[in-house]
């Protein structure tokens, strides 16, 4: 019933209602996409100081993985895609 009320209360308050929404996973946001494989990241910390965080240069968990000066880091599996997904084991 508190739900409701609350609910019901975000619907009549402009602003409210992103309050009492559930947590969505972010996304990252480039005005050009970048060459370099990248994904969204929860442990990067906020201020971005960490090997490939704040890649996209807007959120901090936006990460660069795989390549390059990021090698280190490992892209998770789901950042790959396949037209004929490979039989070995890929990152």
């Amino acid at each position: 019933m508190a739900s409701f009320k609350v609910l019901a209360l975000a619907a009549l308050l402009p602003g409210v209602a992103a309050l009492v929404q559930p947590r969505r996973l972010g996304a990252c946001s480039f005005d050009n996409e970048p060459t370099v494989p990248f994904f969204w990241d929860e442990s990067c910390p906020e201020d971005g100081q960490s090997l490939g965080c704040l890649a996209d240069g807007v959120h901090a968990q936006c990460r660069f993985c795989g390549v390059g000066d990021y090698s280190e880091v490992l892209c998770p599996a789901s950042a790959c895609s396949f037209d004929n997904p490979p039989h070995l084991p890929y990152y």
